[in-house]
């Protein structure tokens, strides 16, 4: 479910970040969209984890710390929603009509 999900984020952020890029920058602009990825999945889990180990260690409940680590996403997931609503359509309609089908032909 999660991987299924994931791929139908990735695939637009991509599309998204690098329509307004010139084919020389690709590569540099590549580099950085990778590299936040990877840093964003790698915090992500590492602060869950530390979640998880601070609250789950001293928690007299058994479950309190996959509660809390829970909780955390649940956080984070409500938290990047509401920075995606604040994107305007009018500044992502230019990107979608420069790589629409077809459009390097007109």
């Amino acid at each position: 479910g999660t991987g299924a999900g994931m791929a139908y984020v990735f695939l637009p952020v991509g599309v998204a970040a690098f329509a307004t890029i010139s084919s020389a920058d690709t590569g540099r602009a590549s580099v950085l969209f990778n590299a936040q990825n990877q840093l964003g999945g790698a915090s992500g889990v590492a602060l869950i984890s530390g979640i998880l180990a601070a609250v789950g260690a001293g928690a007299a409940q058994q479950f309190a710390g996959y509660y809390a680590a829970f909780a955390t996403a649940a956080a984070l997931a409500l938290i990047g929603a509401l920075i995606a609503f604040t994107l305007r359509d009018s500044e992502a309609a230019a990107s979608m009509r420069a790589n629409a089908p077809g459009a390097a032909m007109h």
